[in-house]
């Protein structure tokens, strides 16, 4: 005796409540009673529907139907006129592609559909987030310029509709952008203003991205105790072994980047072997997903692991990995967001012709990203019969670095040369990081090598 329509409307309610609280398949199960149930004409109600069940395909990692579902979302909104709809639609089958490393396919959805939404001069809410999806994708590409002119335009209309969220999240790759470009005081910035926003209210996945900005910055800046007091926020610990949180990409790899740089600037491999089995579970686990970025950014940062352990040949593989990967999307930012010690080694890959079936205009395109590495030498050139050929310093080295670099070939700890040089602890992790760019190395074992070659040693 219930009206059909109204009973259909309480069915996509409680379809909403089941997968905020992750219960996927008792969501499917009332969406299609909901879909049995909902009456011609009632557009509104049937696209709340189709989100519900996508995001249910989403949860059971379905990706043919919950790609499937977004599409009638989008062809509903266009068949109706129904902008916030269509851009609903967009906006989420975008960034299931980007989840799945798809910018190509992202990219085309987008562009197609804004279009149309902006030949009609009309921008609802929902703009800002696409708009964020096509900054994303640039961003990735390495076309910067654009990516802040889409960012721009995401703030533009964010600010006129009071989308925080979307608000949180373009801060969090402001910031990432920034920092790329070497501006890590503007990086800063723009993190510690998501991360005031983020007190107020922020998803959870929001959230883990903002603070695993915020220990990027924090490590960039050489505030370790900051960085580990974020990570712990996240879940994890390093107070005595580090621990890890299961089935957390974001937490794990903040952990795995402070397990480098304590590795990198402070000598300490303790726990490297431990984080080396914990990337191999996440790169195992997020393949299995086709989770691309998360894959890509974890090899690179196992790639530096097994390298400061002196694994080169399983470094190797890896970096060849992730170049696999990123070719057919034509990833670049990811790349360029590890380091020089990334640009050093990609191109040592194509120097020697260990690239396999990787090809070198894809190196190359990542190399000239480097922004860092195309200076020119300010020191003097290595003699030829030290150096590999083509190889010199990003910068020479101050008579102060000389010294700590003599006294780390001589084998000195950290403490060690604080108390010989009569300079404190930290003052000697800032020189060995300063060092290690010139160098462009990643610890202690590849520097003294290299100022071998360099016949600065």
């Amino acid at each position: 005796s219930q009206d059909p329509a109204l009973l259909a409307r309480w069915l996509a309610l409680q379809a909403m409540l089941l997968n905020a609280q992750g219960q996927a398949m008792e969501c499917l199960e009332l969406c299609n009673q909901a879909l049995e149930l909902i009456p011609d004409g009632d557009d509104h109600v049937r696209n709340m529907i189709y989100l519900e069940l996508a995001k249910a395909h989403e949860q059971f990692d379905d990706y043919d139907n919950a790609v499937e579902t977004y599409q009638r979302i989008i062809r509903a909104g266009q068949t109706a006129g129904n902008s916030v709809a269509e851009l609903l639609g967009i906006s989420a089958l975008a960034l299931l592609a980007l989840k799945h490393g798809q910018l190509h396919f992202a990219y085309e959805i987008i562009t197609a559909g804004i279009e149309r939404i902006e030949h009609a001069g009309a921008l609802p809410p929902i703009s800002t987030a696409v708009y964020g999806e096509l900054g994303v994708i640039h961003y990735q590409w390495h076309q910067l310029e654009k990516a802040h002119h889409y960012f721009q335009r995401a703030i533009q209309v964010s600010t006129l509709s009071g989308y925080s969220d979307a608000e949180l999240f373009y801060g969090v790759i402001l910031s990432r952008l920034y920092q790329i470009e070497g501006d890590l005081e503007r990086a800063a910035e723009e993190i510690h203003k998501a991360v005031n926003l983020m007190k107020v209210q922020a998803p959870a996945a929001v959230r883990e991205e903002i603070i695993a900005q915020e220990i990027r910055i924090s490590l960039a800046q050489d505030r370790l105790d900051a960085a580990e007091s974020s990570l712990k926020s996240l879940g994890s610990s390093f107070k005595e072994r580090f621990t890890l949180t299961p089935h957390a990409p974001t937490q794990n790899i903040c952990a795995l980047r402070i397990l480098l740089y304590r590795a990198q600037i402070r000598d300490e491999t303790v726990n490297l072997k431990q984080g080396i089995e914990l990337a191999d579970q996440l790169v195992d686990s997020m393949m299995e997903k086709d989770y691309i970025m998360v894959v890509i950014e974890t090899l690179l940062l196992r790639a530096q692991l097994h390298a400061t352990l002196g694994n080169d040949q399983e470094s190797t593989a890896d970096y060849l990995t992730a170049l696999q990967l990123g070719e057919p999307e034509s990833y670049i930012s990811i790349f360029v967001e590890e380091g020089p010690p990334i640009a050093e080694s990609l191109g040592k890959l194509s120097k020697d012709n260990l690239l396999e079936s990787v090809s070198k205009e894809y190196v190359r395109n990542i190399l000239a990203a480097f922004t860092s590495i195309e200076r020119p030498s300010e020191g003097p050139a290595a003699p030829a019969s030290q150096a590999e050929p083509g190889e010199q310093l990003i910068e020479s080295l101050t008579e102060r670095e000389l010294e700590v670099l003599r006294l780390i070939a001589r084998g000195l700890k950290y403490k060690e040369i604080g108390e010989r040089l009569y300079i404190s602890l930290n003052t000697v992790r800032y020189h060995v990081k300063s060092i290690y760019g010139k160098l462009n190395v990643n610890n202690r074992t590849r520097a003294i090598e290299k100022a071998h070659q360099l016949g600065i040693l």
